[in-house]
């Protein structure tokens, strides 16, 4: 049964593809609520979590630019000064503070671990959730220089703003069914929806009222 989901979504990203772009448009936004569902199972994967919204992602990064004059569109929006180059510059500090930063002081400093005890310092070193969130961080400029090409159009605009209704929606409903499933047990239909390699705080209560996860 956890393979339903992980066939869904790879058969919506299918479809994705192979149609217009607002189609990916509306499942990026449609994917939001579903953090953490794994599009790829962690076993193989090695333990990090690739989840649904930041594959639509790639889908949409593809549909702007790997098409005839993607390449220049993408160099114009990079490296104008009245456009996107500010977020292009960040990309790129971040992406050699990424690759550097953590060999350069590794052991001089202490950081706060993402993962673990939060409370207990451990020595700067490399670990794979550098690259983890380094490519998160890519995928996120880079659907912010899609979206800049895609939303040229009235038409994707249009688009756009009713995929973000989409989203509400189905962040709306998971979050409905998901505080249902303390009165009702419909517990075993949710747990193919999160497989995500990361704790999830599904049994936390706060003032008496159980905390919504909805599926992220």
């Amino acid at each position: 049964m956890n393979a339903l989901p992980i066939v869904l979504f790879w058969t919506l990203a299918l479809w994705a593809m192979a149609s217009r772009p607002h189609i990916a448009l509306y499942l990026f936004f449609a994917t939001m609520p579903f953090g953490a569902c794994a599009a790829i199972p962690t076993n193989i994967t090695g333990g990090l979590t690739l989840v649904a919204m930041p594959i639509m992602a790639l889908i949409l990064i593809g549909k702007a630019f790997l098409t005839r004059g993607g390449p220049a569109a993408f160099l114009t929006l990079a490296l104008r000064p009245d456009r996107l180059f500010c977020l292009f510059a960040f990309w790129i500090v971040a992406s050699l503070t990424t690759l550097f930063m953590p060999r350069l002081f590794m052991g001089d400093i202490l950081v706060v671990p993402v993962r673990g005890i939060l409370s207990t310092p451990s020595p700067l070193q490399p670990t794979t959730q550098n690259l983890s969130q380094w490519v998160y961080m890519t995928i996120s400029v880079f659907a912010v220089f899609a979206m800049t090409r895609l939303l040229q159009s009235p038409a994707m605009r249009q688009h756009a703003l009713q995929a973000i209704c989409l989203g509400a929606a189905v962040l709306v409903l998971t979050g409905i069914v998901d505080f249902a499933s303390q009165y009702v047990p419909i517990g075993p239909f949710l747990a193919p929806f999160r497989t995500a390699s990361y704790a999830l705080a599904t049994d936390v209560e706060v003032l008496g009222s159980k905390r919504v996860t909805r599926h992220h």
